[in-house]
């Protein structure tokens, strides 16, 4: 009989493939059932992608429980079911559990700070968790260390899921605007590269996802980006592919410490990756400068180059090759089943 695995969302609800949370713990899943685990993604309720709470195995039946980073929020007051069941799930579970760190503005919490004074029945001890490791995707474990005082931290590659279940896309798609950019305001995180670099602009932008033009409070220019919505995430790659370049640019923590969901989107597209210098200060992902910009004035040189003759086909078979070079199925599935045993804990680089 194989060994069973339970995978957790901690905030979000797990339906199906349409967001980016949902679609992030059910891809975690099909690798462990890749390497010869079976695997039940627990949520609200069973459907053909999970098994409800209540239908699910009493926790120690699993061999590990992996938990996908969320935030503890309770909007309106509101108690969040999902939040509550999942700590109330991990709270009986006798091993170490193991928290999928993906995004830095996630880091672990207990819960019963957050709810002991809101008076809805709940015990400490029935939402308090014993030993958590953290498995993160960002490789400086310092800096995770740092969020996570006292707790052990372990590195793996999560986000090349991406390209495990992806296949490069064919060039069918005409080219409509000059660079593309997706995701969301992070909290004005990234408020100063996106108005570096999106805003007020010789070339055309588009931006998609959930940010608006009123969140940009220190902006005072008077040519935006073209804000154009949230698509869904199984289209990501695709919808890339209707510009000549795709930005990369990250939180400053993420600054060559983390590769993000976006450079395997964009390696498995037909746009160019453009990455701002700061994600990638030693060049470790492209290995060669023409890929990394600094200024806006480096990425409208870079579009009118794409736009030359034969110029985007050559740049982007080298942008193919590398993203070849960069990921390795067998190395990485070593890596991913790695921390159900809690091997990993000194890599340091990419």
């Amino acid at each position: 009989m194989r060994a069973r695995l339970a995978i957790l969302n901690l905030s979000n609800n797990v339906t199906d493939y349409k967001t980016v949370a949902s679609t992030e713990t059910l891809y975690i899943a099909r690798i462990f059932r890749m390497i010869g685990y079976d695997v039940d993604v627990i949520s609200n309720k069973t459907t053909k992608n999970t098994v409800s709470f209540e239908e699910a195995f009493e926790p120690n039946e699993y061999f590990r429980v992996l938990v996908l980073n969320g935030a503890i929020n309770f909007f309106g007051g509101s108690e969040n079911p999902t939040i509550i069941k999942n700590y109330q799930f991990m709270s009986k579970f006798k091993q170490p559990i193991l928290y999928l760190l993906t995004d830095l503005r996630l880091a672990y919490k207990p819960l019963w700070p957050s709810i002991q004074k809101r008076g809805w029945g709940y015990t400490e001890e029935e939402v308090t968790v014993g030993e958590v490791i953290i498995v993160s995707q960002a490789h400086n474990l310092n800096i995770v260390k740092g969020l996570h005082h006292g707790m052990k931290v372990i590195y793996a590659p999560l986000e090349r899921y991406k390209v495990l279940f992806s296949k490069p896309y064919e060039n069918n798609t005409k080219k409509v605007v000059d660079l593309i950019y997706g995701g969301s305001f992070r909290a004005g995180n990234r408020e100063h590269e996106m108005i570096k670099y999106l805003f007020d602009t010789n070339y055309s932008v588009e931006f998609y996802g959930n940010a608006k033009l009123k969140q940009f409070k220190k902006y005072m220019g008077t040519k935006p980006p073209e804000f154009t919505g949230k698509i869904r995430a199984e289209d990501v790659i695709p919808y890339n592919d209707k510009a000549y370049a795709s930005l990369v640019i990250g939180d400053k923590n993420y600054n060559g410490n983390m590769i993000t969901l976006r450079v395997w989107e964009i390696l498995l597209g037909n746009s160019i990756i453009l990455i701002d210098d700061d994600f990638d200060p030693d060049h470790a992902i492209m290995k060669d400068d023409w890929f990394y910009v600094n200024t806006k004035y480096d990425i409208e040189i870079k579009i009118a180059s794409l736009k030359r003759a034969d110029n985007f086909d050559v740049i982007m078979d080298f942008q193919k090759r590398r993203l070849a070079d960069l990921f390795d199925k067998e190395k990485f599935l070593i890596n991913m089943e790695d921390i159900l045993f809690h091997s990993k804990e000194d890599i340091n680089e990419y």
